[in-house]
């Protein structure tokens, strides 16, 4: 099966597909795949947290509900994005 982590990238890109960053025009899927790789890089990161960190604007820019997070990536991951949603 697909990582959990890939299904997070491919999921995101396709919420965010067509938003742009405000303050350069960039696509905006640059910025959770920053985030992401930050997360990677750390030796207490988890399958989770690399994945809610693509994930971490979903809810709050594309109007993803934490329903269909928890059931496409379960319980720990909407956690995690929750938290980190404004």
């Amino acid at each position: 099966p697909m990582s959990k982590i890939i299904e997070a990238a491919r999921f995101a890109e396709q919420c965010h597909r067509g938003q742009v960053r405000k303050y350069n025009g960039r696509p905006y899927i640059e910025h959770p795949m920053r985030v992401a790789g930050r997360m990677a890089m750390r030796p207490e990161a988890t399958e989770d947290a690399v994945a809610a960190a693509w994930l971490h604007d979903v809810m709050e820019d594309c109007g993803i509900h934490p329903d269909r997070i928890a059931a496409l990536f379960g319980a720990e991951v909407t956690f995690l994005v929750s938290g980190l949603t404004n």
